[in-house]
């Protein structure tokens, strides 16, 4: 059986060859009457562009064979080739039951450390905080932080 073909071995592209064949069709009036592209329908045929529910309904119109059926057929073939990509493979041989999986909220937060701080980040105020974060402690301490400096005027310049 070909890769990333279904279980009967067909794929929705060489169903769809087939059916435009057996009704004397070529495949600009095919692509026309689905309102798609020459090149659209070509590359669904050639299996570069996926059978879409959208696609399954104007075959459907078309030649009078169930979207679903087209678009079981794609899955069938997208699944066939998920289970042959031997990269997804050694993915899901890393990957444990629910069964085998120990319950627990991630890893532990080092000793000191309060939430949303990194740690040992200090948090008194004043302490390794930025300019803006001093001076909203200071207004809310009531601390002055010190006289704004002058700015020349337009006659000193």
């Amino acid at each position: 059986m070909p890769r990333g073909t279904g279980s009967s071995g067909k794929t929705p592209g060489t169903e769809l060859k087939k059916l435009i064949e057996e009704h004397g069709l070529s495949v600009r009036a095919t692509a026309l009457a689905m309102g798609e592209t020459s090149m659209s329908l070509k590359a669904a045929l050639d299996g570069k562009k996926k059978f879409t529910p959208d696609f399954a309904l104007k075959l459907e119109k078309v030649f009078g064979k169930k979207a679903d059926e087209w678009v079981q057929m794609q899955v069938a073939c997208d699944f066939a080739a998920a289970k042959s990509n031997t990269s997804l493979q050694s993915k899901l041989a890393g990957i444990k039951k629910a069964g085998d999986i120990k319950s627990g909220r991630g890893p532990k937060k080092e000793a000191g450390a309060k939430k949303g701080t990194k740690a040992g980040a200090k948090t008194a105020a004043g302490a390794k905080r930025g300019p803006k974060a001093a001076a909203k402690t200071a207004k809310t301490t009531g601390a002055k932080r010190g006289p704004k400096p002058k700015t020349p005027a337009a006659s000193e310049m």
